[in-house]
């Protein structure tokens, strides 16, 4: 009699029964969690877009708003703006260049990205050159072709970042909870404005984004200070030491660097002493002392004592402060 294995045949098709069921089971499993640690990756990557978009969002209305107001504004305003905007776009260009790769999907956008902040560093930089350049000599070419190469710079950044716009479009933004910022450092309403010649010509009829080189002598003070006055002359009670100060002001529209400051000690028998220290910097607008210690001064000695700073500058009127005085007699 032949033997029919049918309960084993059945046991058999369970089991592959079994195996594809979990098979289709794992394989539901793992496209589940791809698609959601994909989607990770795109909302952490669209969280970090988003955070390089605020930051040129603050420096194109800063640069924009430059530019457009350009006639109401002194040199020390713009050359601020300019170096705060360069500083933004550098570290955002750092930034965006130092990121992992992007999420599958997202790779267009992100080379947008790039090209934008790329260019819109490299167009600030040549522009704050070119403004710079222009505000010292007016009809410098250089200066206007720094200019112009970055105005062509800063409108090839704006169109990468719209390209960076319509290829985030196509991403569930919303969800993510993030809308891209408009980024223009050159917006079309107000192009006219935007033109290299123009700004230059702007510039050149403005006496405030003139280079002003005006340092001057502030104050002049003695401490221990005068306690009364002796004929008119006043007089500087006896004491251990007695030093002197000496304010500069920085009156012009750029910085100064190393200035050398004098103070001289002249005594009535025509015998002077000349003092020498450096202000390392002022920035225009600024005020910087400096102290000159334990002044050789004798008691009842009628003294003049005199501060003062270079006189190659513009205005040669304030670059002096003296006055006399006589050291209290002990006896």
């Amino acid at each position: 009699m032949a033997y029919t294995p049918t309960r084993r045949r059945r046991r058999r098709r369970t089991a592959v029964v079994v195996v594809v069921a979990v098979a289709v089971l794992l394989g539901t499993v793992y496209a589940v969690t791809r698609a959601q640690s994909d989607r990770q990756l795109q909302r952490e990557y669209l969280d970090f877009a988003a955070g390089v978009a605020g930051a040129e969002e603050d420096a194109a209305a800063r640069f924009a708003d430059m530019v457009v107001r350009l006639d109401e504004l002194a040199r020390p305003t713009v050359v601020t703006t300019l170096t705060e905007v360069e500083e933004i776009v550098a570290e955002q260009f750092r930034t965006v260049g130092d990121a992992d790769a992007p999420p599958t999907g997202l790779e267009e956008a992100n080379a947008a990205l790039g090209i934008a902040a790329r260019k819109w560093n490299d167009g600030v930089a040549a522009a704050r050159q070119g403004i710079e350049t222009l505000s010292e000599s007016p009809l410098d070419p250089d200066g206007l072709a720094l200019l112009d190469q970055g105005l062509v710079d800063l409108r090839v950044g704006d169109a990468a970042y719209l390209d960076f716009r319509d290829d985030v479009s196509g991403v569930n933004v919303d969800e993510a909870g993030r809308e891209f910022p408009s980024i223009s450092f050159v917006p079309e309403e107000s192009a006219l404005l935007f033109d290299a010649t123009d700004i230059a010509r702007r510039i050149f009829l403005s006496p405030d984004l003139g280079v002003v080189r005006d340092l001057a002598v502030a104050d002049l003070s003695l401490d221990p200070g005068p306690m009364g006055t002796e004929s008119g002359v006043p007089v500087v009670p006896l004491s251990e030491t007695l030093d002197a100060e000496v304010t500069i002001s920085n009156k012009g529209t750029v910085e100064e660097i190393g200035i050398p400051v004098q103070l001289d000690l002249i005594s009535n028998d025509g015998s002077r002493v000349t003092f020498t220290e450096d202000v390392d910097a002022i920035d225009p607008g600024a005020l910087a002392s400096l102290r000159f210690a334990d002044l050789p001064v004798e008691p009842g000695v009628l003294y003049e004592i005199v501060a003062s700073v270079p006189a190659e500058d513009d205005d040669d009127t304030n670059d002096t402060a003296s006055f006399v005085f006589i050291r209290n007699d002990e006896s």
